[in-house]
């Protein structure tokens, strides 16, 4: 593996030692969703809290961020290392080593999402705006969002993967290497998911017949002359970050912090160099995605849309509720949004933008409206959560539309990245579980 190993270093890459639960465990009690989901819905975490009880899950090593910013939140991480000191102390994990994992996610629409559970490099992602490394953020990130996530990550002696990397393979489609491969295999493992969310396969790829042909591949994705002829572009795109870029920046500055104590030998070698993500097919039918809608919480509706035809040229009309979801899915992004407001729903249309996209507009009023009206904003995904959340006549949410994936790798390479909280991959219930593990200390 040595010579694939450093090939694959040629492509931020590595084969990392990755944990999955044994078979006394029972795995859809073990897989949870990503924690940044359903933040401000915490009767799903107690749904799920009360149906995994103290049977050995993944909720019990995540913070969910429902919960961030309690009072006993220093409590609450000391347990989290506590509970993955235990795990790794009971044997409730069995270790592949150097392998990749090949993920099959059936959604709750039948749709298949596969990907590629795999270690990418750390020292080759730069979250910063203008970077042009060869990992990238896809959205500005929120450096204030960091620091509490890092508490999390510091001491914890595992890391639990949620991130999903995009990566445009149309020259030498990776992903159809591998379900090729697998289609005479047993999965390594197979799980229903709790709540309604479809199940999720897993193949091990530690076959080097099958990295090389994954090597070879790679090559022509990342040939420059070609990328240069498709995106105009002299500095390589080979990953953009599709979801958790605050995740990943966060395991960024925890290996930023660690490298400062190191030599360099140690350094090459350190786990926490590498972080554990999904690697996906841009062009994968299992990958859709959504827009992020936003809500206001204890805010003034009347004087938000006062504000906003104070600071743009605006067309008004009243919308039939009945028919938001159907217009949501079909809403294409021409500086037009939805307005909710307990029954009452409105369509805005933005005649004099200072954005190319219509959440760039918004982004950029909301940000400058809060710092002098009171209200709190959350980032909201499907449009029955935010009809829900809006049924308060102090609350209000915003419906955005969607991005073209036919777009994507060619919005980040030109304005280096989306306007944070542009889209999702998926609604909430398609959101990567937590499933696999990897030990970083």
């Amino acid at each position: 593996m040595k010579k694939i190993k450093k090939e694959l270093s040629k492509f931020a890459l590595t084969l990392p030692n990755i944990l999955v639960p044994n078979n006394s465990v029972d795995k859809t009690k073990w897989a949870v969703i990503a924690c940044d989901q359903y933040s401000s819905q915490p009767d799903y975490w107690q749904k799920v809290s009360s149906y995994v009880g103290d049977s050995p899950s993944t909720l019990h090593i995540i913070y969910p961020e429902c919960y961030l910013n309690e009072t006993n939140e220093e409590a609450i991480i000391k347990n989290i290392n506590s509970k993955m000191e235990s795990y790794l102390a009971d044997s409730i994990f069995c270790e592949q080593k150097e392998a990749f994992i090949f993920v099959r996610r059936k959604l709750k629409n039948q749709k298949i999402r596969s990907g590629l559970i795999c270690a990418i490099d750390l020292e080759a992602y730069d979250f910063n705006k203008g970077s042009t490394s060869l990992i990238r953020a896809t959205e500005g990130t929120i450096i204030e969002r960091i620091p509490p996530r890092l508490k999390i990550r510091k001491d914890a002696p595992l890391e639990l993967p949620h991130i999903l990397v995009l990566i445009d393979d149309k020259e030498a489609p990776i992903i159809n290497l591998f379900d090729q491969y697998v289609s005479k295999k047993e999965p390594l493992y197979s799980t229903q998911l709790m709540e309604d969310s479809g199940e999720i396969t897993g193949y091990l790829i530690n076959q080097k017949e099958v990295l090389a042909d994954f090597i070879k591949a790679l090559k022509v994705i990342a040939n420059k002359k070609s990328f240069k002829k498709r995106y105009d572009s002299k500095e390589l795109l080979l990953y953009a970050i599709g979801d958790g870029n605050h995740s990943l920046a966060t395991a960024k500055s925890n290996w930023e912090q660690i490298k400062k104590t190191l030599s360099k030998k140690e350094m090459e070698t350190h786990p926490a160099r590498y972080a554990l993500v999904e690697i996906n097919s841009i062009y994968d039918t299992g990958i859709e995605f959504e827009p992020i809608h936003r809500v206001l919480f204890e805010s003034d509706y009347k004087k938000f849309l006062s504000d906003l035809q104070a600071n743009f040229e605006i067309q008004v009309s009243h919308f039939d509720k009945n028919k938001v979801e159907e217009f949501a899915l079909s809403l294409v992004d021409e500086q037009q949004f939805l307005l909710i407001q307990e029954d009452q729903v409105s369509h805005i249309q933005i005649k004099n933008p200072n954005s190319s996209l219509t959440v760039g507009t918004i982004q950029q009023f909301l940000d400058n409206w809060l710092k002098t009206n009171s209200g709190k904003i959350d980032f909201i995904h499907g449009v029955k959560a935010c009809f829900e959340l809006s049924n308060n006549k102090n609350n209000f949410a915003i419906l955005l539309p969607n991005i073209s994936k036919s777009d994507f790798f060619k919005t980040v390479i030109k304005d280096g990245s989306f306007p944070r909280k542009t889209f999702s991959m998926g609604e909430a219930h398609e959101k990567r579980f937590y499933y696999e593990a990897r030990k970083i200390r």
